[in-house]
């Protein structure tokens, strides 16, 4: 699958977060992929060669990505998350305000091969083939290690032609060993937090008015990488303490009519 549109990044407080999910609400519907298990996490590994040149793409025009990401879920914030079994190979970039991904499904078993440094499988290859040849063939000619993962909290909202996500508790790790579906998904090691939340806006075209109105005066993060962060995080301190749930207004926990 390969997706094209937009995105806009705001670091934002407790508050500011609240106040912004107010100003949405009735324009949009809280997604909840699993009733049971309804609150989402994502655990994303960043892949990268030994001279790291997805890394140094951040001070680039084009920032590139690899990455293998896996998603988890819970009963409540206070449980515990557990691995869904669903992971995906990632390729991204994104130049100023527009991105492309190539997202590709993969199985337990690739996942644990590419998150032990191996290569994809043939026909992992020839899926992203169909979409890029340029980045198959990278992903067969190169060597492509796990670096760096992080771990949070997504909250998901989707209307016409938008989707927009909230990322708590942003988590940069070590990476972890393979799991299997219904295996603890949070990593272990973690070598940093994230002190705000990451609120993303992904429109397929321009923001639609109600929307440019409800960040305005918000602080954009355009430059900001989530991979970026994480690698600073292997050499530098970072702040350990975790934010807390946000409340969601009922306007968004309900169905649009």
């Amino acid at each position: 699958m390969t997706e094209h549109d937009h995105e806009w990044k705001f670091s934002v407080t407790r508050d500011q977060a609240e106040a912004f999910l107010a100003r949405i609400a009735g324009q949009l519907e809280l997604e909840v992929r699993d009733a049971a298990m309804p609150v989402a996490y994502t655990r994303t590994t960043y892949l990268d060669a030994d001279d790291l040149p997805f890394h140094r793409s951040h001070d680039g025009p084009v920032r590139r990505r690899l990455r293998v990401r896996e998603y988890a879920s819970a009963r409540g914030a206070a449980d515990p998350a557990r691995l869904t079994g669903v992971a995906f190979l990632e390729y991204k970039e994104t130049e100023a305000r527009q991105r492309v991904k190539l997202r590709v499904p993969v199985d337990l078993q690739e996942a644990a091969n590419l998150l032990r440094g191996g290569r994809p499988s043939a026909s992992v290859a020839a899926r992203f083939g169909a979409l890029s040849a340029t980045i198959a063939t990278q992903l067969v000619d190169g060597t492509f290690s796990p670096r760096v993962t992080t771990w949070y909290r997504r909250i998901s909202f989707r209307g016409e032609s938008v989707r927009i996500t909230i990322d708590e508790d942003v988590r940069f790790a070590l990476p972890p060993a393979p799991g299997v579906a219904g295996d603890p998904a949070e990593p272990p090691w973690s070598i940093g937090v994230l002190p705000y939340r990451l609120l993303e806006l992904k429109p397929m075209r321009d923001l639609p008015d109600w929307l440019a109105q409800a960040v305005d005066g918000l602080t954009e993060a355009a430059h900001l990488s989530k991979y970026h962060l994480g690698m600073q995080a292997l050499t530098a301190p970072a702040q350990t303490r975790a934010t807390q749930p946000l409340m969601i207004p009922s306007e968004l926990r309900r169905e649009r009519s």
